[in-house]
């Protein structure tokens, strides 16, 4: 067990427990979800880029990387292909830690626009702001942000997407030539970012660098072990090589959370019950005890994982969300009273705690005693 303590100005001090893996418990879990899912064939192979329509739609394979690097894979996870649109999240933490979070946030925004993400209309309907680096328009403008000069913009994003992977990634020249061939809304989209002020490059060149990182060539081994440096506060597992700073992945998740199905993320968000800790528990965060816990730490809990009460019953991500969504007003109250932090305190376990118990009593979910997470020392 992995034993963290938290200490923050005004506030107690926080101890959290992380529980260790079990190996067996997640290679079950993960043959059940191939077993059922190895056979569907449901929608249709992409082809918006020519190269890509050649897909063959019965390769599957899963691969997944715990927070202590272990990882766990079945079926086709040693297939490579090409990235797409999964290295908007990336690029997106690279910029966020290089520039800061204000920074990015004025220039690509992290709202969703509600519409396509290689929609054209979301730009002109919000004056030229992207509104999220999910969508084209958005990581087009993120991409613009690594570096001025082209040929360097294109080096941090490979080595730094590299170092999320663990390993060496190669850009796939074939699939950048058939990308580059039928491009052409994306580069409208930034020659229109352009004339809203939100590239200060060439608008071709940009395009061009957003290209590549698309192309880049991995497997679902590598996504595994990006997404667990992610999930890891920037750190790799597999290398324990800080890529990024834990600010920079935890925006990138909120992001991801918000915005990473497009317009359908939200639909997406209560549909799914992937971080239910029963199905989930190696990994998940557990709070054993929390003397007078702030609104930023309970946050924090939120978005970086599960939360366990005494009885070992845990907040579904749908509870989750629930929550999340709850608890960021009251993070920004916090901020903006520090003279009466414990008052807000008291807020924030009362409307947590009635969240949890309104949300458990509508949809007839078994749980334990949800106070006993807290201590009433506030």
């Amino acid at each position: 067990m992995l034993r963290v303590r938290s200490r923050r100005a005004g506030c107690h001090s926080a101890c959290f427990y992380r529980g260790s893996s079990h190996p067996g418990e997640i290679d079950s879990l993960l043959g059940d979800a191939f077993a059922r899912y190895r056979d569907a064939r449901d929608g249709e192979v992409a082809d918006y880029i020519p190269i890509l329509g050649a897909a063959d739609p019965d390769l599957f394979g899963i691969s997944l990387v715990t927070a202590d690097g272990r990882g766990h894979a079945l079926g086709a996870s040693a297939h490579a292909f090409s990235i797409q649109s999964i290295s908007k999240a990336f690029v997106y933490a690279l910029v966020c830690d290089a520039l800061g979070h204000e920074v990015v946030h004025e220039r690509v925004g992290v709202n969703n626009t509600g519409l396509p993400f290689n929609s054209v209309v979301a730009l002109e309907l919000n004056a030229g702001s992207p509104m999220n680096p999910m969508v084209n328009a958005g990581a087009i403008a993120t991409t613009g942000l690594v570096d001025a000069d082209a040929a360097a913009a294109w080096e941090k994003i490979q080595s730094g997407l590299s170092a999320f992977g663990g390993r060496d990634l190669l850009l796939d020249e074939e699939v950048f030539g058939s990308e580059m061939v039928t491009n052409q809304r994306n580069r409208a989209i930034a020659h229109l970012l352009s004339s809203y002020g939100r590239l200060d490059q060439d608008a071709l060149g940009v395009v061009s660098t957003y290209t590549k990182q698309c192309a880049l060539s991995v497997t679902t081994a590598d996504l595994a072990v990006m997404g667990a440096t992610l999930g890891d506060g920037g750190v790799n597992p597999v290398t324990g090589d800080r890529v990024g700073s834990a600010q920079a992945a935890r925006d990138t998740l909120s992001v991801l959370a918000s915005c990473g199905m497009y317009e359908r993320s939200g639909s997406g968000s209560l549909q799914s019950d992937c971080l239910r800790s029963q199905e989930y528990r190696a990994g998940s965060w557990r709070c054993r005890r929390v003397r007078g816990p702030s609104p930023c730490i309970l946050l924090r809990l939120m978005r970086r994982g599960t939360v366990s009460a005494g009885s070992g019953s845990v907040l579904s991500s749908r509870e989750r969300l629930a929550c999340t969504s709850l608890l960021q007003p009251l993070a920004l109250q916090q901020r903006a009273q520090r003279h009466r932090p414990q008052q807000v305190g008291r807020n924030c376990r009362s409307w947590l705690l009635t969240v949890i118990q309104s949300y458990r009593a509508a949809n007839a979910v078994p749980g334990g005693q949800w106070s006993a997470c807290f201590s009433p020392k506030f």
